[in-house]
């Protein structure tokens, strides 16, 4: 598959090339992760968010969660090599079910940051060496995902440290948080 069918056409930029380059890298990434594709939607009652974490320097990660209408579980992945150059192959894979407060906070934190109505990129604040997040989600037949360079602070950094804390088993045998 190709990585450019990971995310709808021009959703990462204006030029053709800006969207290609992203792309491409995140759904590298992903594959590497042996990840799904969560676009295009799927209509039904399951609900996903997946968020996509990628340092410069240190592992890529990804932590999936996702409510079928009777559980939800959280599925966290690293990959062994730098997110920033080359992603590596899966490393590690850790799958639990997740707790009806966790959804509910992961709910609450998705409303709270406008993740629906929020830009797909961002580019007032980026840089070279850093994270990128990509926070994609999928509901109700709909699609978005949301590429930002180092969240700082605000509603949707809390919900990517969220994502990512959830994560725990992989980031304590990372011992970093790649949102410092």
């Amino acid at each position: 598959m190709s990585a450019f069918s990971w995310f709808p056409d021009g959703v990462f930029g204006a030029s053709p090339e800006a969207h290609r380059f992203n792309a491409d890298c995140y759904g590298y990434a992903l594959s590497v992760l042996w990840e799904p594709t969560l676009y295009p939607a799927c209509e039904s009652d399951s609900e996903t968010y997946r968020l996509l974490v990628l340092p410069t320097f240190t592992c890529p990660v990804a932590i999936r969660v996702f409510c079928n209408g009777t559980s939800t579980t959280a599925l966290a992945k690293r990959g062994s090599g730098r997110g920033g150059y080359d992603p590596g192959e899966l490393a590690e894979e850790v799958t639990s079910l997740l707790a009806d407060a966790e959804w509910m906070k992961i709910q609450s934190l998705i409303t709270k940051s406008g993740f629906w109505s929020l830009a797909s990129t961002d580019r007032t604040w980026s840089g070279g060496d850093g994270t990128t997040c990509v926070l994609e989600g999928s509901r109700d037949g709909r699609y978005h995902v949301v590429d930002r360079w180092q969240p700082r602070e605000g509603p949707f950094r809390d919900l990517c440290s969220l994502l990512l804390r959830i994560g725990r088993p992989l980031i304590e045998r990372l011992h970093y948080d790649p949102l410092r």
